[in-house]
């Protein structure tokens, strides 16, 4: 029986195929003008190592510093719009954003149930069914939104939990760079199948309206 393939956000056929990359196709929808990975494994966790959101060795010396200057930037970001308030970071990671924050902000740190943080601090969730019993003033997604599959639901909880005013940022890999046209299949931020997401700003532009 063949299995009809639809886009996750707007549950529409209109797609087109894009690459092959191992076991994983990717897609993109001509509707919303993003990109998905197709199958989604039953079992995510299997693809993210012990030390994925703590690099270890060579590969962790080298990306501190990068991972410096991106807290950095991230908070002069959010500095631009508010001077204090309560922040959300879904998809955290080790919450070492909530460290860059100056202490006028409170910073909600969240990752996944199938992540394997080692920061107590950090909470691990579905964001699609947790009850924070609070709003925000700001709700950020530093290269996490790739990594779910329906990142329409995403937001609209974002948007459902933000105060009156507030700001949602997103950080993610463009999809439709020249680095992506490119290398086509190569391209590094492909990541299948971590990356079940792979976006556009015309795509989040259709997203949001």
């Amino acid at each position: 029986m063949k299995v009809k393939i639809r886009c996750p956000n707007c549950i529409v056929s209109e797609i087109v195929h894009k690459f092959n990359t191992n076991k994983f196709q990717i897609y993109f929808c001509r509707k919303c003008l993003n990109g998905f990975t197709y199958p989604v494994p039953k079992n995510l966790s299997k693809y993210y190592s012990d030390s994925y959101w703590l690099p270890k060795g060579f590969l962790g010396v080298f990306k501190d510093p990068i991972y410096h200057f991106f807290q950095i930037r991230r908070k002069y970001w959010i500095l631009n719009f508010l001077k204090k308030g309560e922040i959300l970071d879904v998809g955290s990671g080790e919450g070492i954003f909530s460290k860059f924050m100056p202490e006028d902000f409170n910073v909600t740190s969240l990752d996944a149930p199938l992540s394997k943080i080692k920061n107590p601090d950090v909470l691990k969730r579905n964001f699609l069914n947790w009850d924070p019993k609070k709003k925000f003033d700001a709700i950020v997604f530093w290269e996490s939104l790739e990594h779910v599959q329906y990142p329409q639901k995403y937001l609209e909880k974002a948007s459902r939990i933000l105060k009156k005013g507030g700001y949602i940022f997103i950080e993610y890999p463009r999809s439709d760079c020249l680095e992506a046209q490119f290398f086509k299949n190569h391209w590094f931020h492909l990541d299948p199948p971590r990356h079940l997401s792979h976006l556009t700003p015309a795509g989040l532009d259709k997203i949001f309206s």
